[in-house]
């Protein structure tokens, strides 16, 4: 059974084909300016 989440109203279009998720904000902000282009 689904249950709403009312604090996330994402929807699977909201979502890149690939997600980055580090640990590190800064990991991920390194890795987005550095290798990425267009990142969000």
């Amino acid at each position: 059974m689904s249950y709403p989440t009312p604090h996330n109203e994402a929807t699977p279009k909201d979502f890149a084909k690939t997600v980055l998720m580090p640990g590190d904000p800064l990991r991920a902000k390194f890795v987005a300016e550095t290798y990425l282009t267009d990142a969000k």
